[in-house]
Formats: structure tokens, sequence, C-alpha cells
């Protein structure tokens, strides 16, 4: 039987297959699911985008978030005494 294994390690590509030995449909196919996993996160970052830069003040979970973390005792005084 012939072997279609390149000395180098790269298999000859077909029609069939690719020179890393993957079968050209499901890679077809991957390449396809993936363009459309990037085309939702790409729609879905502009929504978002948009919702936060035309929103008209702060969102209450922010405010609450901002609040939370200014009162948290940080050891910051330690890390940088003031001169």
């Amino acid at each position: 039987m012939k072997s279609t294994t390149h000395p180098k390690g790269i298999q000859t590509p077909t029609a069939t297959t690719t020179a890393g030995g993957e079968n050209r449909q499901d890679v077809h196919k991957r390449h396809i699911i993936e363009a459309i996993v990037w085309g939702i996160g790409l729609l879905t970052f502009a929504v978002a985008s948009m919702l936060v830069h035309n929103h008209p003040g702060p969102w209450p979970v922010e405010l609450a978030f901002s609040r939370t973390v200014q009162i948290l005792p940080y050891p910051v005084d330690r890390l940088f005494p003031s001169i």
C-alpha cells in the first residue's frame, strides 16, 4: 500500500484531505460554525456597546458595585504609606 505521508511529516493534500490529514468537509463545516459564532459574538458586543453608550445615567448595578468596592477594607495604606 502506498504511503501518502511526506518524509518530513506533512501529508500530500488530496481532494478529500488536507495537508494535515483532516477531512475537507469536516474542516469546511467547522469554519462555517466558527464564522457564525464570531458573528453572533460581534453582534452581541455591538448591541451591548450601543446600550451602554445610549443609557442616560449610571446603571443601578454599577452604583451598588462601586459603593461595595469603596467600602471594602483594602490594605493599600500598608502597601503605599503616605510620605
